[in-house]
């Protein structure tokens, strides 16, 4: 299964995001464009086509954790407009589930790992509500 993850920049251009993500280990694993347990996920077309370079790019799926972020290259990249493809996650379903969810890490969950975008130097990532998703199987 591909799920794509992005964002919306009509508003206020973006010039850098993180996503920090969550899943069941027991349930789910990521893997690459090969189907083998994978380490990084794939950036999306934000970085070639905006000039954007990836600061942070991480997959744990001994502890379902995911930890991917970039930004805008100094000099040459620009900020991120309208609907913005950021990354690619790959999942294998590892045993049957009624349901399990990928959720992102908001500033409400507390910690460092936290799912947002910037414009400038202020956050600008309003509401986080609905980006989970569920696997039925």
């Amino acid at each position: 299964m591909e799920v794509a993850v992005g964002f919306d920049a009509a508003a206020t251009p973006v010039a850098a995001a993180q996503a920090y993500l969550n899943f069941d280990p027991t349930v789910l694993q990521v893997i690459d464009d090969r189907g083998d347990p994978a380490a990084t996920v794939n950036p999306g077309q934000l970085f070639a086509a905006a000039g954007w370079q990836v600061l942070q790019n991480a997959v744990d799926n001994s502890s379902g954790q995911i930890n991917f972020a970039g930004g805008k290259k100094p000099q040459t990249g620009t900020d991120a407009t309208g609907d913005s493809g950021f990354a690619t996650l790959k999942f294998r379903v590892l045993q049957p589930a009624d349901s399990t969810s990928v959720n992102f890490n908001s500033a409400d969950s507390g910690g460092l790992r936290q799912t947002k975008a910037v414009s400038g130097f202020q956050d600008v990532t309003g509401n986080l509500e609905g980006l989970t998703f569920s696997i039925r199987r």
